[in-house]
């Protein structure tokens, strides 16, 4: 995983997905991401982050219970950590899990 896109809600961690899906069109297979923002079992997702997608958009709250499963490690390959909508991120207390991803 090279992008960690941070969004304060799962219907934002949506149009990120569909934005990058829209700009890779043509370069699918050299591009791989996945939004991990719905809500279901985490098990179910893992499949998806063992593939290793280079773009990987979600709440703070999800990404970081990926990493605390042991399905998403970013310590050695992130190189774009991006948290859209910082203001409201940080107003609605995601600080502490932005500072723990």
């Amino acid at each position: 995983v090279q992008v960690l896109i941070l969004a304060p809600s799962k219907e934002l961690c949506k149009q990120i997905k569909d934005n990058i899906g829209e700009l890779t069109v043509s370069c699918r297979r050299e591009v791989r991401y996945v939004d991990v923002s719905p809500q279901v079992p985490l098990e179910a997702q893992r499949p998806l982050l063992i593939d290793k997608p280079d773009i990987v958009v979600g709440t703070p709250t999800r990404v970081l219970a990926h990493i605390t499963a042991e399905n998403l490690n970013v310590r050695n390959s992130l190189k774009l950590l991006i948290i859209d909508e910082a203001d409201l991120m940080f107003a609605f207390d995601h600080i502490s899990d932005i500072e723990a991803v």
